[in-house]
């Protein structure tokens, strides 16, 4: 929850203030709310948080976002690791069997043995396709969509004048600002 979330508790907590705050943690348990997803108090943990990670952050953020990029340059995306056959399978084995300190992802690396070279196969930084969002954000679009220019009622714009400053400077990641611009640009329609 900590990382897949836009702002900590705290953070959120500062951007509503303290009766909307209030308010907002009576109807809604956001720790619940991922382990409700997860879908399996018993699990160990690798499990739990694969199980949590799949129903929130990959459906709703991963897969969205592939979703809407791809349509918008008309292209068909498909993600035959996530057959639903495939990932039910692959939840029922036991945590060892997914992790391996020397490889990663052994199960996929086993999968395709020697069809990958080495280079490929044992890699082990992650990349993947980012929009880039910053450079838009820093320039003239985010000038255009400054979430600062209007005040969305129960935001405190002390706290969003911050935000927006953090992102600006490069100390916040672009997301936590885009979060305040769409917010504020759905407030504005």
């Amino acid at each position: 929850l900590t990382r897949r979330g836009m702002f900590a508790p705290g953070e959120v907590q500062a951007l509503v203030g303290p009766e909307m705050w209030e308010a907002a943690t009576a109807n809604f348990d956001y720790v619940e709310h991922v382990a409700s997803r997860a879908d399996s108090p018993d699990a160990d943990d690798f499990t739990w948080i694969s199980r949590a990670e799949l129903s929130t952050y990959t459906h709703h953020q991963l897969l969205r976002d592939t979703d809407v990029m791809s349509m918008a340059h008309s292209l068909e995306v498909r993600v035959p690791l996530l057959d639903h056959v495939l990932v039910e399978q692959v939840l029922k084995l036991p945590a060892a069997a997914k992790q391996n300190g020397n490889t990663p992802k052994p199960l996929m690396a086993q999968a395709v043995g020697d069809l990958l070279p080495p280079r490929g196969r044992d890699r082990r930084d992650k990349t993947c396709f980012v929009c880039p969002w910053e450079v838009w954000l820093k320039g003239e679009f985010g000038r255009a969509v400054d979430p600062t220019r209007a005040s969305v009622p129960g935001l405190q714009p002390q706290a969003v004048r911050h935000i927006w400053s953090q992102f600006q400077q490069g100390k916040i990641h672009w997301s936590r600002a885009w979060t305040l611009v769409a917010l504020n640009e759905w407030y504005l329609r």
